[in-house]
């Protein structure tokens, strides 16, 4: 009787260690699965409660590009240009979007001719329209808000950041960025010509400025000396970095800007023409944002009769959206703005 209420003794309290553990394993899956989707949550966006953002692409055809420009107002097709960049930032805005990229030499088309200039060479054209876009990353400047005196004429910068800072998102356009140069090689207008990309913020602050390094048929621009990598921190807690059109097809500043820097999204400004079947706009910026997991917002030119079209938001699972028009009649005005929602 004694043997049997011992077994039985320690039959029950096998029983109880039993469960007791069952119990604590339970509890302890909890815990780990919870701090496991915690850290997930954190590790996407660290600096933001927000997941994703609202990102916005215009393609368009520049007033420089096949179009009539008024003789008596030679520079007209600048102040279209920005008008037309108003007017996306307004609808981007109204969907939105808390940034908007525009297309390579959208506002300063290189080479356009001016009436009564025929004897002026295409980079001398260049040059008078050009402005000096100061270095954030050694002055904070807001064309905006700053004495108009010391903006020394940048009616340009001045008129981008007003947008920028009137409809609260982040503006990336496309520039031509005029330096004095003091070398002994250096061009004999004394100056450096840079196809350029330019951001601003929310508040109309210059926050980045990228040297296009890999130029193609631009012989009235310099290249910097290296190439250079420029990104730049948002607000909504992504990290942005720049590059320009034919910088697509080489390694660097793309991969460093992902590697060395932690980008998690790239801004291109391209005027790309497509090259069939498989050098198409759209093609390799999805191919670079599904290879190496980052977002691509990608602007071009919209004129399909040189085969210039294709621009789009990826992220790493695939196109967000995208735009490829193969016509050949479509409207000169005709323009299209993409938005969409992309990972933080």
């Amino acid at each position: 009787m004694t043997l049997n209420t011992t077994c039985g003794s320690t039959s029950l309290s096998f029983i109880a260690k039993m469960q007791l553990s069952y119990i604590l394993l339970v509890l302890t899956c909890i815990v780990l699965l919870c701090s496991l989707t915690f850290y997930t949550i954190e590790s996407r966006s660290p600096t933001n409660s927000n997941p994703c953002f609202r990102a916005a692409v215009f393609e368009s055809l520049s007033y420089g590009v096949g179009r009539n420009i008024d003789p008596q107002d030679p520079l007209e097709f600048i102040r279209l240009n920005l008008d037309a960049i108003d007017n996306a930032t307004e609808r981007a805005s109204s969907e939105g979007a808390v940034i908007l990229l525009t297309p390579e030499h959208f506002i300063i088309t290189p080479g356009v001719k001016m009436e009564g200039m025929s004897d002026v060479s295409s980079r001398e054209v260049t040059n008078m329209i050009a402005e000096e876009i100061p270095d954030p990353k050694n002055v904070v400047f807001n064309p905006c808000t700053q004495d108009t005196v010391k903006l020394n004429n940048k009616s340009i910068l001045k008129r981008l950041s007003c947008i920028a800072k009137k409809r609260k998102l982040y503006l990336i356009v496309s520039l031509v960025d005029k330096q004095v140069c003091l070398e002994e090689n250096c061009s004999s207008d004394g100056h450096l010509l840079y196809n350029t990309q330019v951001a601003f913020d929310d508040e109309g602050n210059i926050v980045a400025k990228y040297h296009k390094y890999h130029l193609y048929a631009e012989s009235d621009f310099n290249p910097p000396e290296t190439p250079e990598l420029v990104f730049f921190d948002t607000k909504f807690g992504a990290r942005i970095g720049l590059f320009v059109c034919f910088d697509r097809m080489f390694k660097d500043p793309i991969v460093s800007l992902m590697k060395d820097h932690k980008v998690t999204t790239l801004a291109l400004s391209t005027y790309f023409y497509d090259e069939h079947p498989f050098l198409l706009s759209h093609q390799i910026d999805e191919a670079w944002s599904r290879y190496f997991q980052v977002n691509i917002i990608s602007s071009n030119q919209r004129y399909p009769l040189t085969g210039t079209t294709g621009s789009g938001i990826y992220s790493s699972h695939g196109y967000k959206i995208y735009e490829h028009d193969s016509r050949k009649n479509i409207p000169e005005q005709d323009s299209i703005l993409l938005v969409s929602s992309v990972p933080v």
